[in-house]
């Protein structure tokens, strides 16, 4: 970068020769401009975004060209509808006073809006609010991913600004890759979905219930822990508890429904599937620090938007509560589906929100 073009940067306000890390500053804007950047792009783009973050921040999405309104006639909708759909994915405001939408989101909002047209609008709404949801929480972990595996060990070991922006633009690249990735996944997915769907259903079932098992394991113990442990302590128990969860729902044929800090949440059409799951989490995380508990119930759940509602989920939840240290409760018409495990009785509870007592019974690790 020649004095030129520091002298333009600094007039602008991006470069300041006589700050402490001017050098490190230097740098990188001589490697935006080895990359392609030109000094007017990085002063256009220095107000919006750091300059560590510039070029991945690029990387990420096309160029926003085209307001709202441009946009909503190539997807022939009316402005507030394509907003509105905006809004059911959950996206922040883009292009209401000025270019928001690139010619990529106009190409994913027109063939969102072809799928849309074979569903009711309340229904093609909510499946919106699903997808999105679903898609910020990827989003949020992969950012959370980089962070902690990238980026703060490279800033610990006293990277540079440089450093930083040539991995930021790394990761921003590799996520050609996750998309690529996604179509097959995504139909890998569809194809356990209908085969749960259908084992769970009977000929007799209405379209919104599953006759299935779910569960609830929780961490008794879990908050005072987190009192009294680092952050990165906290965290590497919340991923081990995480990754034994998805890896022992899945490798029974279950499912994760979700995860609320210290609790699991899962569904089997396979009670004894279900019952391995609950023993097997219950006994890997048996120790000093916490100690899981659950609660098991089978019958008619409510599947709406990839969750689970009704009396059944309640009362696996309630009984989940109930449990001590290291046990699992469950009910009748469940462990009588059960083999393999040997339950105890453990009396009729009296349970929150149900009016007759409920009979329980219970398994040990």
């Amino acid at each position: 970068m020649n004095e030129h073009d520091l002298a333009h940067l600094h007039a602008a306000g991006v470069y300041d020769p006589d700050a402490v890390d001017a050098d490190h500053v230097r740098s990188l804007l001589g490697w935006l401009v080895d990359i392609g950047w030109n000094v007017d792009e990085i002063v256009q783009c220095a107000s919006a975004c750091d300059l560590e973050a510039m070029a991945s921040d690029h990387a990420i999405r096309p160029e926003a060209e085209f307001t709202l309104a441009e946009a909503a006639a190539q997807v022939d909708m009316e402005p507030e509808d394509l907003d509105r759909l905006r809004r059911a994915h959950g996206l922040a405001p883009r292009g209401l006073d000025g270019p928001g939408f690139s010619k990529a989101d106009i190409e994913a909002f027109r063939g969102i809006q072809a799928g849309r047209e074979m569903f009711s609008e309340d229904e093609a709404y909510h499946f919106a609010r699903v997808l999105g949801s679903s898609l910020a929480r990827i989003a949020d972990a992969a950012v959370s991913l980089f962070l902690i595996d990238i980026e703060g060990p490279l800033r610990d070991a006293g990277g540079t600004p440089l450093d930083v922006a040539r991995r930021n633009l790394d990761a921003a690249a590799a996520l050609d890759n996750v998309a690529a990735g996604l179509d097959a996944l995504l139909r890998l997915h569809m194809e356990d979905a209908v085969r749960r769907s259908r084992a769970a259903r009977d000929d007799g079932d209405d379209a919104y219930t599953a006759r299935m098992a779910v569960g609830f394991i929780d961490l008794v113990g879990f908050t005072a822990f987190s009192e009294r442990v680092s952050a990165a302590e906290l965290g590497l128990l919340v991923r081990q508890f995480e990754s034994a969860a998805y890896d022992l729902v899945a490798e029974n044929g279950g499912r994760v429904v979700k995860l609320i800090g210290d609790e699991v949440m899962f569904v089997a059409v396979d009670p004894t599937a279900a019952c391995t799951i609950a023993m097997s989490l219950i006994s890997e995380f048996r120790g000093d620090n916490v100690t899981p508990r659950g609660g098991l119930a089978y019958g008619g759940l409510l599947a709406r938007g990839g969750d689970y509602y009704g009396p059944i989920v309640n009362l696996a939840s309630r009984i989940g509560d109930l449990a001590v240290p290291c046990e699992l409760l469950a009910t009748p018409e469940l462990v009588e589906r059960c083999e393999g495990f040997d339950f105890e009785p453990a009396g009729r509870r009296q349970l929150k929100g149900f009016r007759d007592p409920v009979s329980l019974l219970s398994l040990s690790c």
